[in-house]
């Protein structure tokens, strides 16, 4: 499993920068399963416009999803992301033989169109979202 997420500066949010580090090691330390691999890709923020956006995840997403197919390493994908920029490499990646599913919250947020490549769409529920919570406090 793969997450991609900003990561806030040191410099100009060391709260939330700590946070994001001490989320991360728990979320290494809970890896359970056959497979403990647990990927995760962390880019700098991009604070140049006054407030925090996150720059570069969605090109580093799809191309390692577009490689990822194209090597093997996988046989399923579901994303979960509303954004439609991504669709190329999902589509690269069902031309490479794997199969492609879209998640995202059934009440709200934006979700993929359809397209014939994407083999199902799960849409998720606040039930699902209270079974992953994580209450913690990690600044």
């Amino acid at each position: 499993m793969s997450i991609y997420r900003g990561l806030p500066g040191s410099g100009t949010d060391p709260t939330g920068y700590g946070a994001t580090r001490r989320q991360v090691a728990r979320w290494r330390s809970n890896r359970t399963g056959t497979d403990p691999r647990l990927d995760i890709h962390l880019r700098p923020l991009d604070y140049s416009l006054g407030k925090p956006r996150e720059k570069g995840i969605d090109v580093q997403l799809a191309l390692d999803l577009a490689f990822g197919a194209a090597n093997g390493e996988f046989d399923v994908v579901v994303l979960f992301s509303g954004d439609s920029d991504l669709l190329p490499a999902l589509e690269r990646a069902s031309a490479s033989g794997v199969a492609c599913e879209s998640a995202s919250w059934r009440d709200g947020g934006r979700r993929l169109p359809k397209k014939p490549f994407l083999m199902w769409e799960h849409r998720l529920t606040e039930l699902d979202y209270r079974h992953v919570d994580d209450p913690t406090d990690y600044r």
